[in-house]
């Protein structure tokens, strides 16, 4: 283990990124970079983390932040409940820890939105606690050079890979042999074609003894996500204004703006039937066309969305002017096409 260790150290010195969030690391900035990095990749992500700390540079400031700015700078990134969790476990810190981000273990696991791995990965960042972040690079690493061949995601396989790691922690800061093994798997023990060659630590590895890289992690197969159909309607009102709708209840794209909805018809129904819709929630639309399919995939579903552009000479509280668009967080399908529509 010590030689492991020693190496892994070493290759990280000379190896490891240059990443914005590793330039100064208080518990708040590895908080808010932990929780971009979840379903985000590196690249990214980083401009992402800077435009987040030149808005929200503290906790105080995006605790009293309006959540609709919380998300627009969230826009385009994705599973949104990240950044209303964010909102949240600011408010929790300033409501029960005076501002302070806390430091223990058993406190930081209760903030919103904060799971097993992005507390260890604030406690051995930020204050080199002896705690694993067992992320996906730090799986994939681990079942490799030590040949486990169990479903990784066990409770028994990850608390095995917890004390695998806490060994080497006799040997360099817990810090550094967390973030050592994290770049390892995300710069040289990829999912696919890893860099055997290259690995510091391929000497040592039991999958590459028994030619069983390309079985390691085993994990259990995902289910198939869900098929959802979608039409959203452009609906233009009078003196340049568009219909938008704000998404509260608990399902996608909560806290964000869309058009106008349909759901609950296939994706080939015609005009009539959209407007025979459009009618049970009293609102009379003119000109309606179809302009536009695409897929949207998300983790859990895939979304076959229609587009549809159309007229009204009504107007409500649902209206907003077209040049106020971009104040608006949206959806990811809908940045381009909102961008467009308030030139």
């Amino acid at each position: 283990m010590e030689k492991i260790a020693n190496l892994l150290i070493t290759w990280f010195q000379y190896k490891k990124r240059e990443l914005p969030w590793r330039k100064n690391r208080s518990p708040y900035r590895v908080w808010v970079s932990e929780i971009i990095l979840q379903q985000t990749k590196v690249e990214q992500g980083k401009a992402y983390f800077e435009r987040f700390m030149a808005q929200f540079p503290n906790i105080k400031s995006l605790a009293t932040a309006d959540q609709k700015d919380v998300l627009k700078v969230w826009e385009g990134l994705g599973y949104y409940s990240r950044a209303r969790n964010l909102h949240k476990a600011a408010n929790q810190i300033i409501d029960h820890h005076n501002g302070v981000f806390p430091n223990s273990h058993e406190k930081i696991i209760a903030l919103k939105g904060v799971g097993k791995y992005t507390a260890g990965a604030i406690l051995s960042f930020a204050w080199n606690r002896p705690y694993p972040a067992i992320d996906g690079n730090t799986v994939r690493v681990t079942t490799r050079v030590f040949g486990i061949h169990m479903d990784a995601h066990h409770a028994y396989v990850q608390r095995h890979i917890a004390s695998l790691i806490t060994e080497l922690y006799k040997y360099s800061s817990p810090k550094e042999i967390n973030e050592s093994i994290i770049e390892l798997g995300a710069l040289i023990c990829r999912p696919k074609n890893p860099l055997c060659t290259e690995c510091p630590i391929n000497n040592h590895c039991v999958a590459k003894e028994q030619n069983t890289i390309h079985l390691l992690p085993l994990l259990k197969k995902k289910a198939q996500p869900r098929e959802r159909v979608l039409h959203f309607i452009l609906l233009h009102g009078p003196k340049d204004t568009i219909y938008i709708e704000l998404r509260q209840k608990s399902d996608i794209w909560k806290g964000l703006y869309t058009p106008l909805l349909i759901e609950g018809i296939e994706l080939s129904a015609s005009a009539e039937e959209l407007l025979s819709e459009t009618a049970k929630r009293n609102i009379k639309i003119d000109n309606l066309t179809k302009t536009n399919t695409l897929i949207h995939k998300l983790t859990h579903q895939t979304l076959h969305i229609n587009i549809w552009q159309a007229t009204t000479k009504e107007r409500t509280s649902y209206f907003i002017k077209r040049s106020d668009l971009s104040n608006f967080p949206t959806p990811k399908p809908f940045i381009s096409i909102f961008k467009k529509i308030s030139e």
